[in-house]
């Protein structure tokens, strides 16, 4: 699935992936005759993700006896010296930047302006060198309205797309190197079945369902297989609360911060002496967005502090709370699933906790995901620096990130018929582990009401 955000934009990808090229790395060379446009691509480029080729040594070697003095032979090239041998130049650099084993696309990045008649040097040297090329090689026109019908009709009729604009061209060739990651990705194994999957092929994990339709308080959720679950998610009249929320996070093996609901204030004061100071208190009683309503306090350390805010919760919402465990500082992550009536079921990954509607930093990815994919969308993030360490900060662990989203993953293969969404908000990422600390699963029979 590929998002894009104008019909030139759609034009370009359409025109690239219709064309039937695939190149054999995620690298691109760039070859252009202004250094001012050149940059501009490059900014682009680094925006969108898409990367230049690390070229080597003997490419630079020949790209140096290419080039008119003066010129560096690097990539994204600027080939443009003193206006003599032009031909000569661009037909040797582009024949060493389509050589070099890091390449797996050339773009000539270059404007072709309007003429009636067919002599266009750019067009001539592309035509001249495609059948010596071993990679696919495309035109990217800088400046869309200066496109020339005659000089783009020739390169199409010779197999050899082209762009229109650098911002739709660059987006273009994200999609395009996306699409084929897509495709090798669907021929890597499926994952393995769910551990609760598991648990019922095997004849355990059935559970009688408790009279209130959740879970059972206190209960182990890995004693639990499908069917409590599934009639769970059938007879619920609202969103599950935080606890029977976690429950089913929890029987899928994804990590949950220790917590205990109470009713009473001895029965809090109990499960903090039980789970250990620091804790933080949540008000229990079904308010949504508890965190803007004072719902929810942190770092309670003692018994006198707790004893505060559950009076105070217990005026205000109701004398049901949750105790839970304070985690300490990390990467706060969003995590999560999103029923989509077009594509299905879809993984959500990005910042999470208070900046969530702030930044608005998240990718979706498509189910079934592999790993790597999973992996790649949480580095494409803007926010990827803080995963890697910032600051003094140690880096966060990635691999448990992929884990829990796997694991919500196999969630969404079982059950993803009867959820609307799942929000693990945050997954506190450590240096090692990664937690939940909060979650939400909606149902569609409270969605279809």
């Amino acid at each position: 699935m590929s998002r894009v955000r104008s019909l030139d934009e759609l034009l370009d990808t359409l025109e690239l992936l219709a064309s039937g090229i695939r190149p054999p790395t995620r690298y691109i060379a760039t070859i252009h005759d202004s250094g001012g446009e050149r940059g501009l691509l490059a900014d682009l480029a680094e925006a969108e993700g898409v990367h230049f080729a690390p070229i080597n040594a003997e490419t630079q070697t020949k790209l140096a006896a290419t080039l008119d003095p003066g010129l560096a032979p690097i990539n994204p090239l600027d080939a443009w010296g003193t206006g003599n041998e032009v031909e000569r130049i661009y037909r040797d650099s582009l024949l060493a930047l389509d050589a070099d084993p890091q390449v797996g696309l050339c773009v000539f990045a270059v404007d072709l302006y309007p003429s009636e008649v067919n002599e266009s040097t750019y067009v001539n040297i592309s035509l001249e060198v495609k059948d010596r090329l071993t990679k696919p090689l495309i035109f990217l026109n800088n400046l869309a309205v200066s496109l020339g019908p005659v000089q783009s009709s020739r390169l199409r009729a010779a197999g050899l797309p082209v762009l229109m604009g650098t911002e739709n061209g660059v987006r273009a060739i994200k999609h395009l190197m996306n699409y084929c990651e897509f495709r090798e990705r669907g021929l890597t194994p499926t994952p393995d079945p769910s551990p609760v999957r598991k648990n019922r092929e095997q004849g355990r994990g059935a559970s009688p369902l408790p009279p209130s339709g959740g879970l059972p308080m206190g209960e182990g959720a890995g004693g639990w297989g499908l069917p409590i679950m599934r009639q769970t998610l059938q007879r619920a009249s609202s969103p599950l609360d935080e606890f029977t929320s976690q429950e089913i996070l929890r029987a899928y093996g994804i990590p949950i911060a220790e917590r205990a609901l109470a009713s009473s204030l001895d029965e809090a004061l109990q499960a903090a002496d039980r789970i250990g100071y620091p804790v933080a208190l949540k008000t229990a009683m079904g308010e949504a967005h508890k965190s803007d309503k004072g719902g929810v306090r942190l770092n309670l350390k003692d018994a006198e502090s707790l004893s505060t805010a559950y009076r105070d919760f217990s005026s205000r919402f109701g004398p049901r709370v949750l105790v839970q465990q304070m985690m300490p500082e990390g990467v706060e992550m969003i995590v999560g699933l999103v029923n989509n009536s077009q594509f299905g079921m879809l993984l959500m990954l990005g910042l999470g906790g208070l900046w969530v509607e702030v930044l608005k930093d998240s990718r979706l990815v498509m189910l079934p995901a592999a790993r790597d994919e999973i992996r790649a969308a949480l580095l494409s993030l803007r926010g990827a620096a803080l995963l890697q360490g910032v600051r003094g900060r140690p880096p966060a662990d990635l691999d448990a990130i992929v884990d829990a989203a796997l694991r919500l993953s196999a969630l969404a293969a079982d059950l993803g018929d009867l959820i609307t969404a799942v929000d693990i908000n945050p997954l506190i990422a450590l240096p090692s582990g990664a937690v939940a600390v909060d979650a939400l699963i909606i149902p569609k029979s409270y969605s279809h009401r």
